[in-house]
């Protein structure tokens, strides 16, 4: 694989990394406005966390593959991560101020992990690595169960 395109990966999984990030703060955010379910928003955010750590270390398993075993499988829009993390952030303002709180909270959590999941960021690399993959399988089936936690709480609410 051409260096460019390897380096075209790492910096596109880089932005998929700083968007986990930038989750597992929100989530920290939501514990404080939140209390009573603290254990539930940290649990969120750690979660992200790790999804972060594997999204950087399978960007390190590209960088030691040289590329190899990858490619690029369909156009990733920069902007649209951008867009993602500009709307992360708006909701982290709303929190703080007041004007994003109660149940409303749950509702915007989930359906900012829906829409991670509709991203389908998995599927920008095409990857033959079982390393890869796997870290990749175990953020898309805890972005599901993130999902459904979402829902059971949002259920539990009335």
């Amino acid at each position: 694989m051409p260096e460019k395109d390897v380096k075209e990966i790492v910096a596109t999984l880089g932005l998929m990394t700083e968007a986990e990030r930038c989750l597992s703060r929100f989530y920290l955010q939501c514990a404080e406005k939140l209390p009573a379910d603290r254990a539930f928003w940290e649990k969120l955010s750690a979660d992200e966390n790790v999804h972060a750590g594997n999204i950087a270390r399978m960007a390190g398993i590209v960088i030691e593959k040289l590329g190899a075993g990858f490619e690029a499988n369909r156009a990733f829009n920069r902007i649209s991560i951008n867009t993602f993390l500009l709307g992360v952030d708006a909701n982290s303002e709303a929190l703080k101020k007041g004007a994003l709180a109660g149940r409303r909270i749950y509702y915007v959590v989930r359906d900012i992990e829906q829409a991670l999941l509709e991203a389908r960021y998995g599927e920008v690399v095409k990857a033959a690595d079982a390393g890869y993959t796997a870290l990749l399988k175990e953020i898309m089936v805890e972005e599901r169960q993130h999902i459904a936690d979402l829902e059971g709480k949002i259920a539990s609410l009335g």
